[in-house]
Formats: structure tokens, C-alpha cells, sequence
């Protein structure tokens, strides 16, 4: 009885992250900073008529993404979070996704030894690698490929869900700033 008094009592106490005043002036500077960085580039490239891939975020729609994010983390549940949030689209299954996501390289190495040996054991695949019947595996139970599958899922823990969320759009700044540099300016004209 006095567990439940206390986990009653910690509940009724839990703060709303989300609604903490400093959560959301980071949440609107950062969404903020990222659209005017977008635009500076995008305007930066339209002058020398570079051809550079960026988008101008929504300040509102990325700082309610990064609230609805920290709220995830807060209840420890980042990683779910992220992986129906950015990869939802994509995977037939994203809820069953986190237990791949949690895994280390050698259990995940493990992992596709048992589906091997499953699939063998079912009279399926007796001539094909333990990779083939893995990429069988995740297909059919997730939609996607296997290399994707073990780059984008496996191994993903809270601290990369963390610099996706927050370093996502600078990243992508960064990469149009580093393809602009690399082209040539269009020479001057006489007008």
C-alpha cells in the first residue's frame, strides 16, 4: 500500500516539461534559428545561383515537434517516440522496431542467427545466408531493407534520438553550406 502512495503522490507531483517556460523559449529559439539559417542559405544560393537542397522549417510545426519530442524523453519514451515520429511512414511496424533499436552489435548479430535458424528449422531457406534470410525477415515484418533496417534501427539509443531531434535541420544547413562552397560562382557579367 505504501508503494502505490508514493507512486500515486509522484505522479500527481510530475511536472509537464512542456509547459515549462525555459522547454519552450528553447524549443521556438532553436526552431527559430534553424528557419532563418534555412533562409540565409536559400537566399545566399539564389545570389550566386548555386543549387543547393534546403528547407525552411516551420518555426511552429518544429517547436511543437521538439516539445512533443522532449515530452517523449521525459517519460522514457524517446526512442519509441522518434522511431514512429521520423520512421513511422516508412516501417509497416514501428512499435516492434524498438526492441531492435535497443540492441547492441552482437546481440543484433545474434538475432539474425535465430531468425536463420528458424526459418532452417521450418524447412525454409536451407541454401541461403543468415544475412538473406534476415533481409527476408525484416521485409516481410517491417517493409524495409535490411541495410536500411540496421542503419537506421539497430543500436539507435536515446543519446542519437537526442542529436536527431535537436541537430537534425543544422545538419542539413551545413550540408547545403558545404555543397554551395564546393560549386563555382557564376563568373560576372557586363550588364
Amino acid at each position: 500500500m505504501i508503494g502505490q502512495k508514493a507512486m500515486a503522490k509522484k505522479l500527481l507531483n510530475r511536472v509537464d516539461i512542456t509547459e515549462l517556460g525555459v522547454t519552450q523559449a528553447v524549443a521556438g529559439g532553436l526552431a527559430e534559428i534553424e528557419r532563418a539559417q534555412a533562409e540565409a542559405v536559400r537566399d545566399l544560393a539564389e545570389a550566386h545561383d548555386f543549387d543547393v537542397d534546403v528547407k525552411e522549417p516551420d518555426p511552429e510545426e518544429r517547436r511543437d515537434l521538439l516539445l512533443r519530442g522532449a515530452e517523449a524523453a521525459a517519460d522514457g519514451n524517446g526512442v519509441e517516440w522518434w522511431l514512429d515520429e521520423r520512421h513511422g511512414h516508412r516501417l509497416d511496424d514501428p512499435e516492434a522496431a524498438v526492441e531492435y533499436a535497443k540492441m547492441s552489435p552482437d546481440e543484433w548479430d545474434a538475432q539474425i542467427e535465430r531468425w536463420a535458424e528458424f526459418y532452417r528449422s521450418n524447412g525454409y531457406g536451407a541454401d541461403r545466408s543468415d544475412r538473406d534470410l534476415a533481409a527476408v525477415h525484416v521485409r516481410e515484418t517491417f517493409g524495409v531493407d535490411l541495410d536500411w533496417f540496421e542503419e537506421t534501427i539497430v543500436g539507435l539509443d536515446r543519446a542519437e534520438v537526442l542529436r536527431q531531434l535537436l541537430a537534425g535541420n543544422l545538419e542539413s544547413i551545413e550540408f547545403a553550406i558545404r555543397d554551395a562552397a564546393e560549386q563555382e560562382p557564376d563568373p560576372p557579367t557586363d550588364e
